[in-house]
């Protein structure tokens, strides 16, 4: 799971958790009654936790998946006979326009910061790197569909399945 998604899910319930649990210490009751209410919010704390990964690892299958679904979409209309050349080739379009214009982008960034080309006084640049971002996640995306995943998403795939077998049974 992404370490974000890990703090954004954690994070709030863990805090309930330590105030609930100080709250439990504050109070004056038996240590078993304590311990028995200390134990209760760890179970309740550790099953929310199970159950939120589950679903954070459900929410990347789906978009795994999905990419493969487009993968194999576009090995069938590139297989085939009757499909037209712009049919096979307006996608690969696209993503030469695309990367070519990061690479354009990204060059003028570079060249702007490296002071090769001059810059107008109190000119604000900040929408530049702004599309530059844009573009740069488009490239990424782009390159990530054509050159696939690497071995490590391969075996976080397979361990998830594994996972996800031994929860079911």
């Amino acid at each position: 799971m992404l370490p974000i998604l890990e703090k954004l899910i954690g994070g709030g319930i863990k805090g309930i958790a330590e105030g609930a649990t100080s709250v439990i210490n504050a109070i004056n009751a038996p240590k078993e009654e304590k311990d028995k209410a200390l134990q209760a919010i760890q179970e309740e704390l550790n099953r929310h936790q199970e159950a939120m990964m589950i679903e954070a690892d459900s929410v990347e299958k789906a978009y795994l998946v999905d990419v493969a679904d487009s993968r194999e979409a576009n090995a069938k209309i590139q297989e085939s006979d009757k499909a037209s050349w712009l049919a096979k080739n307006v996608a690969y379009l696209i993503d030469v326009f695309i990367i070519a214009l990061w690479g354009g982008l990204t060059a003028y960034v570079l060249a702007s910061m490296l002071h090769l080309i001059a810059k107008e006084a109190g000119v604000d640049y900040t929408g530049v790197t702004a599309i530059w971002g844009g573009v740069t996640a488009l490239a990424t995306q782009i390159i990530g569909f054509h050159r696939g995943s690497s071995q490590g998403s391969v075996e976080k795939s397979k361990l998830i399945d594994k996972m996800s077998q031994s929860t079911i049974k």
